[in-house]
């Protein structure tokens, strides 16, 4: 699986042709509607993409993507351990120091170091995918505080 640093820039030579017009925008393949986007197959290839549009380019990521797994809820496990916000991100912290900071986490996980800062810093929560991979769970609660 390519790196988000290789990805980066396969996109960056990708775009630049596109401005420098080194490389026209071409229909889709599969539909021939104008204008389609540029699909990387190998990111090591940053000119040679397959043309689609959005709606074709969804369905092929829904084919490659690896199929969702079943993210644990609350009720799956009696022994879950419930933990506010603020504890959930002294403990993603933890988690990132321990594997080497933001950029190292960010490679681990797959995502971007700037998901990573901005869910460090409040800005942003982790996704069900990355809770997933941190073994985590997010269940949101209402109380009754006053019945009439």
């Amino acid at each position: 699986m390519p790196t988000i640093a290789e990805k980066l820039a396969a996109y960056a030579i990708f775009n630049k042709a596109l401005r420098e017009q080194r490389l026209l925008r071409q229909p889709c393949e599969v539909c021939g509607m104008a204008n389609a986007n540029g699909h990387h197959d190998d990111y090591s290839k940053p000119l040679d993409v397959k043309w689609l549009c959005t709606t074709h380019h969804g369905q092929l990521h829904a084919r490659t993507r690896a199929p969702r797994v079943k993210h644990p809820t609350p009720t799956d496990n009696l022994n879950t351990i419930w933990i506010p916000e603020r504890e959930m991100r002294k403990r993603f912290r933890q988690r990132v120091q321990r594997l080497g900071g933001c950029v190292a986490a960010a490679r681990a996980w797959n995502i971007s170091p700037c998901t990573i800062s901005d869910i460090l810093n409040g800005r942003r929560e982790p996704g069900p995918t990355l809770l997933h991979a941190l073994g985590w769970a997010k269940d949101i609660r209402y109380k009754v505080v006053n019945r009439r």
